[in-house]
């Protein structure tokens, strides 16, 4: 019998049985999820960062409130700092008179031109060292010109010794050829005795004066030897001087700044700023001009990016189903499970035993971590305190085996009578 010569109600009996076979066939194979589900709320997935200030101080602004959401960096509140302020700008103010004596030294030590000053010295103390500079510079020309004309002098003189020793060694070497020719006409009654002597004394006047010149020469080359010796040394006494005195500013420069970075990250503490993101949980100051002593905190913020946890509670009924490491899907009540969905996580922990709960029904406390959440829900502002279902997934089982459970616990307690 084909489809056409089958009557009406024989086409319907058979494509029910068709329909009945299809649907037990999918609800042998079909799977669901077997799941146990926990009520509960979102919990912060990290612990409270509480936010104190080191040094203290008056609270001179406030820039959040309670339950306002801020980012890592945020200036949260601003301390009034004076003594703080003070010693930075006195300790940047005797920096920058530093770096430009030190720029100063430099150029002195180094025999260069004019000193090289950092931008960022103001341009009255960049005035003031080059000024010492120029100073100090002609003071040492002038030194140096004195001596160097001392010098020149001397040179001189001992220039014209040797010119003198010179001519009179000539005119001594005519004396002596004098005295022996008068010497002999003396002998021979040509000359008198009278000339004679004359002669002699004058040989005698002219080695004298020669002697006298060619001992002179010693100290006036000493004298040259020590003005030249004097115009080098001055020049480098006072590149010396200026690179002791260098080392003294620079040991100096090194010990003023660690002590104005630790003023200026003083100072920078004065601002409060969030250590993450997440939101003011609790403010201990709400008023401008109070006194905040040190170490003493000022709030608490609770973290609110990454993965969340939810706090839940089973039926004592459904405990031993459970057990760390199983899979779960958080749904939160704030948003439309079908719009949103669910966020995936695992359950990470069971409390040992039972806990009350206000009316006095017993139940386990579950603790479930979420994965990060889909790019759907990391828009969304998922706060602790808001309330969540949480379907811990125990396994799979047919859509048949589901059906037929009632059943099955039905034959189990039927005819049966406890003692």
């Amino acid at each position: 019998m084909n489809w056409r010569q089958m009557t009406t109600d024989q086409r319907l009996m058979l494509a029910l049985a068709v329909l009945v076979s299809c649907a037990m066939l999918w609800a042998i194979l079909a799977p669901v999820d077997q799941i146990v589900r926990a009520e509960g709320r979102i919990i912060a997935a990290g612990r409270a960062q509480i936010v104190q200030h080191l040094e203290g101080g008056i609270v001179q602004q406030i820039l959040v409130r309670e339950g306002q959401v801020v980012s890592a960096g945020d200036v949260l509140m601003r301390l009034s700092d004076v003594q703080a302020n003070t010693s930075v700008q006195q300790g940047r103010s005797r920096q920058h008179a530093l770096l430009a004596q030190q720029a100063r030294l430099t150029a002195e030590a180094q025999g260069q031109a004019e000193p090289k000053f950092s931008a960022d010295i103001p341009e009255d103390i960049q005035r003031e060292a080059l000024n010492a500079f120029k100073e100090r510079l002609a003071r040492v020309r002038s030194e140096r010109a004195v001596i160097g004309q001392q010098h020149t002098q001397r040179q001189a003189e001992l220039s014209e010794a040797r010119s003198r020793i010179v001519s009179t060694q000539v005119e001594l070497d005519l004396a002596r050829k004098q005295s022996t020719m008068m010497d002999v006409l003396a002998k021979k009654g040509a000359a008198s005795q009278m000339e004679l002597l004359e002669s002699q004394s004058r040989t005698q006047r002219l080695t004298t004066t020669l002697n006298d010149i060619q001992a002179s020469l010693p100290r006036l080359q000493a004298a040259v030897s020590e003005l030249a010796a004097r115009l080098d040394e001055a020049q480098a006494r006072f590149r010396a001087d200026a690179r002791t005195e260098l080392t003294q500013v620079s040991a100096e420069l090194s010990k003023l700044s660690l002590a104005v970075d630790g003023d200026t990250d003083r100072l920078d503490r004065t601002e409060v700023r969030a250590p993450t993101n997440g939101y003011i949980n609790r403010l201990n100051f709400n008023t401008m001009g109070g006194v905040v002593k040190p170490g003493e905190v000022l709030l608490e913020i609770t973290p609110n990016q990454g993965p969340v946890a939810v706090e839940a509670r089973v039926r004592p009924n459904d405990r031993a189903s459970l057990r760390p490491g199983l899979t779960t899907r958080v749904m939160i009540g704030a948003y439309d499970y079908a719009v949103y969905g669910a966020l995936n996580g695992r359950l990470v922990e069971v409390s040992a035993d039972t806990l009350p709960d206000e009316s006095g029904q017993r139940y386990y406390r579950v603790l479930i971590q979420t994965d990060t959440p889909s790019q759907r829900m990391a828009s969304l502002a998922i706060l602790p305190g808001m309330t969540a279902r949480a379907d811990v997934v125990l396994g799979q089982r047919s859509v048949m085996t589901y059906l037929l459970s009632p059943l099955l616990r039905f034959k189990q307690q039927a005819f049966t009578e406890p003692t």
